[in-house]
């Protein structure tokens, strides 16, 4: 702690050796953070997962019952012995591969993030040994004195013992954003004061804009005022994303259901093998029932989910970063869609922090022209700032934000501070004072004269002048109503003056005005009416006076009539419950504190609100640990708000945040199109397992040997679920949408992933293939009927039969999910990646059909060696086009009715 520090070096600093001690005494001056997890942990974590674990126990299950059938042959290795160590490998590869995908990306996250942090790293300077040296700023220890000035970031907390000019803005533990003035003060009980109140210290993760100052470090660290907010941040509880609500439950039901049939099944054809032929005591017809129950088991679960869902959200990932957004973690991009209310911090931000001069009223000569202005020349001198213009054009700034714009503005009128002081020779200064509000220059005019040039706040100035008129305190209340911020410059010639001090600063004539304002970023505007547009509410919250606060929000469109604008001390006043009932109504708060914005995050997400924060300062952390979405600055922003927050802004630009809402939207619309492709077959799977267990039992139970009647092997339906869908599937992911996303409000963080149709669509879809797969089965087994076919034979030909139309249905989906019209509608060039994904799927259901030994594997019938080829494969190809003849039908309706209504 700073007040039990003792001081041990001056000004010489400290030695090289004495600093390597403390180095290794106290550890490196760097915040705590989260302990990365190692490859091999991160690998492990993918397979808690409920889906997941229920996919590795049917493997084991299948092992089990491979292992058994193959010593029961007498360890013969057959055609049935493969396929049944064949089924329990594919479900482990998919396991396998879906947690490799997931280890990957978070890995690639954990690089992208520490890169940005190593980039953003600070120099010191410190003195040792009597010499002044850089060193990197996780070198820095207590008692080293460092030397700060303008433009330095501060990296550690430290104790002034001497400065010039001196101020630092404190925002980023404040949130105050004007300078604050400091100076060395022997006062021991400093650490009693208000953070705010000790003028005497500095802090890590402030920065210095005008002066210098030498210091003595006092603590580093997790023992600085920014390590004491860091801990706060881990205090706060990851929330669950959208994404990863919706999968867990889906997960369960899926899971839960695979379970139930995996038992159920295995009840009733043990019950319906005994019924027709009384058979109990053969171990085959355990093994089979189980074999069958893990069928359905498997049909049960769509492990394809996990796995395309990944790619998907990886694929949102990198197109993401391309949108200068670093993800953190995979479920991040869908919560980007589904956020509705975005509190957003406004320099920075929602602005360009980059002061810019608005108006300029010369009160001696307002026909002057600005080249040849002594009150802009007079503002300029003022100014501690420093601004050059490189060999790129381009302005290197150093400074206060107010001086570098004003810098700024005489160099875009060839009215420099350098022209001033080539003609006025600089004698002494009074450094700005929060108190008085002003500061002063002396300058020679003349071998006998001197000037005085006072800057400050317009009311001080004004006071001061003896020239001053209504007019002036007229045109500063104008400015003052449209949030710029107002300085007045005035001048007295002296005589005989070396040095100033406050009592000169009197009976002065007033030479000018100057407004300025931090502009909005460029687009900002139109990105908050998108926004809006879009369902989704922008809330600003900053650390600036009401009255600014109020006046940009109005501009940009975050303020409205009927709105409320809060101030802290307001805030504060009232309760929890007060501030969760007129939460909707605010969208303005100012002079906030972090604990303050915690509680409007919470009084949001009360409500059951996706709420995005945005932030760059260490007191910004909490709340972006808190809310759905922390968006950090990546430009601006603190090591601790970068740690705590999902998300690294890297441009600091408010528009990228509206750019995620509307990929995490597309994004997500994908998913679910996926999603919706990968269930449709589990749940056609599910219906032609349990309607034709017991169903074809009756039908053909003359030509079935019960102990080996199956209609779907889990290998077949692995064939289907995972190869013929992953195509499909990446190429929907990659596929640009139709509609504008922007155009309709965010869906529900709590509604379930079948709302909006969804659910709808996934059973008319499923019926509709379940209909037609089990048809094929049908017509394929009463031709096989009349042509005496039984047995083994017989279950291998229907079994083809069914795997053929299911799987090309399955794989064609692709091609009524990619859009709302119809395929002749549907230009080659945009869907170029689903049409060859559905034709690369096609033609995989018939390799495994139809190549010799391949469909031997997967326990199929040789379709090609038999006389009836034409009846046997035509009839499951064209009925396996069922679903999309009836799709293209429906939509070419809806298109008519469209088309008809546009005309009346």
């Amino acid at each position: 702690m700073e007040e039990n520090t003792t001081i041990e070096s001056q000004m010489q600093g400290l030695s090289s050796n004495e600093a390597k001690q403390r180095l290794l005494q106290d550890g490196p001056n760097v915040l705590k953070k989260h302990q990365t997890k190692s490859v091999w942990k991160m690998f492990l974590d993918q397979f808690k997962d409920f889906m997941i674990i229920l996919l590795l126990i049917a493997a084991v299950i299948s092992f089990i019952v491979a292992i058994y059938n193959y010593f029961a042959n007498g360890r013969i290795t057959t055609a049935n012995t493969i396929v049944d160590f064949v089924q329990p490998f594919i479900i482990l590869i998919v396991v396998v591969l879906n947690s490799l995908l997931g280890t990957y990306q978070e890995i690639k996250s954990n690089q992208a993030v520490t890169a940005l942090e190593k980039s953003n790293e600070l120099n010191a300077k410190v003195i040792r040994d009597n010499q002044i040296m850089i060193i990197p700023s996780h070198e820095v220890v207590v008692g080293d004195l460092l030397v700060v000035e303008a433009g330095d970031a501060i990296c550690a907390d430290a104790k002034i013992i001497d400065s010039y000019t001196f101020s630092v803005v404190e925002s980023a533990l404040t949130g105050e954003s004007q300078a604050v003035y400091k100076q060395a003060l022997d006062n021991s009980n400093h650490h009693k004061l208000a953070l705010g109140d000790r003028v005497n210290m500095i802090y890590s993760g402030t920065y210095v804009v005008s002066g210098k100052a030498y210091a003595v470090v006092t603590a580093t660290g997790d023992k600085t005022e920014l390590g004491k907010i860091n801990s706060l941040v881990n205090e706060q509880e990851a929330t669950l994303s959208p994404l990863q609500i919706k999968l867990n439950k889906l997960s369960k039901i899926f899971g839960i259901s695979g379970v139930v049939l995996l038992f159920v099944s295995m009840i009733l054809q043990i019950v319906l093998t005994n019924a027709f032929s009384g058979i109990w005591n053969k171990p085959e017809v355990y093994t089979n029932a189980m074999v069958i129950g893990i069928s359905l088991a498997v049909a049960a679960i769509p492990e394809g989910l996990i796995t395309f869902t990944t790619v998907l959200l990886a694929i949102g990932v990198s197109r993401m970063t391309k949108e200068n957004v670093i993800i953190k973690a995979f479920s991040t991009v869908e919560t980007f869609g589904s956020t509705n209310i975005i509190c957003s911090d406004k320099t920075g931000t929602l602005t360009q922090n980059k002061m810019s001069v608005v108006e300029f009223y010369d009160v001696l000569k307002p026909q002057s022209d600005l080249e040849n202005s002594m009150a802009l020349g007079a503002f300029v001198a003022c100014c501690d700032a420093d601004v050059t213009v490189n060999e790129k054009n381009e302005y290197i700034e150093v400074g206060d934000a107010t001086e570098t714009g004003i810098l700024r503005f005489g160099i875009e009128n060839n009215n420099t501070s350098q022209m001033f002081f080539d003609k006025y020779q600089k004698l002494d200064s009074l450094p700005f004072d929060s108190t008085r509000k002003a500061m002063s220059i002396l300058v020679k005019l003349n071998d006998k004269e001197q000037l005085i040039i006072t800057k400050g706040a317009p009311d001080v100035i004004l006071a001061k002048s003896i020239n001053a008129s209504e007019h002036e305190y007229q045109m500063v209340e104008k400015w003052s109503k449209q949030a710029y911020r107002v300085l007045a410059v005035a001048y007295k010639k002296v005589s005989n003056h070396s040095t100033i001090s406050i009592e000169d600063e009197n009976n002065l004539t007033c030479l000018g005005l100057i407004a300025l304002m931090d502009p909005p970023r460029e687009n900002v505007k139109q990105s908050i009416l998108e926004a809006k547009q879009a369902g989704v509410k922008t809330i600003m919250i900053t650390g600036d006076h009401l009255t600014t606060a109020v006046a940009i929000a109005k501009n940009l469109g975050i303020y409205n009539v009927k709105d409320v604008a809060l101030t802290g001390s307001e805030l504060a006043t009232m309760s929890d419950e007060e501030l969760r009932e007129k939460v909707k109504h605010i969208s303005v708060y100012a002079r906030v504190t972090p604990t303050d914005k915690l509680r409007i995050v919470k009084a949001w997400q009360y409500h059951n609100q996706v709420v995005a924060m945005t932030g760059d300062g260490v007191n910004d952390a909490p709340a972006l640990k808190a809310a759905d979405l922390g968006c950090a600055m990546g430009i601006t922003g603190t090591d601790v708000s970068k740690q705590a927050a999902d998300v690294i802004l890297t441009d600091d630009n408010f528009n990228t945040i509206v750019k995620g809402i509307k990929s995490g939207r597309e994004t997500f619309d994908r998913i679910k199109s996926v999603i919706l492709n990968l269930l449709v077959s589990s749940v056609v799977e599910i219906f032609v397992m349990m309607i034709g267990l017991f169903l074809f039992r009756f039908i053909f139970k003359d030509q079935i040997s019960t102990s080996e009647f199956i209609i779907l092997s889990a290998a077949q339906l692995l064939w289907i679920n995972l190869l013929t869908h992953g195509l499909p599937a990446i190429a929907l992911g990659m596929t640009p949408n139709d509609e504008d996303v922007m155009k309709r409000k965010p869906f529900n963080k709590y509604d379930s992933i079948f709302a909006n149709g969804m659910g709808k669509k996934l059973m008319i879809h499923s019926l509709i293939l379940t209909f037609f797969s089990l048809l094929s089965y049908l017509i394929v087994g009463l031709i096989a009927k009349a042509n005496l076919i039984i047995g083994e034979d017989f279950v291998k030909l229907t079994s083809t039969a069914c795997f053929i139309t299911l799987g090309i249905g399955s794989s064609i989906n692709a091609l009524n999910l990619m859009s709302k019209n119809n395929i002749y509608r549907c230009g080659v060039t945009k869907y170029k990646l689903v049409y060859l994904a559905s034709l690369s799927s096609f033609v995989l259901i018939l390799f495994a059909a139809f190549i010799p030994g391949i469909n031997t594997a997967f326990g199929m019938y040789d379709v090609l060696n038999n006389q009836y080829l034409a009846v046997y494969a035509l009839v499951p190809i064209v009925l396996g086009f069922g679903l999309l003849i009836i799709e293209e039908f429906k939509k070419g309706i809806i298109a008519y009715k469209e088309i008809k209504a546009s005309f009346e």
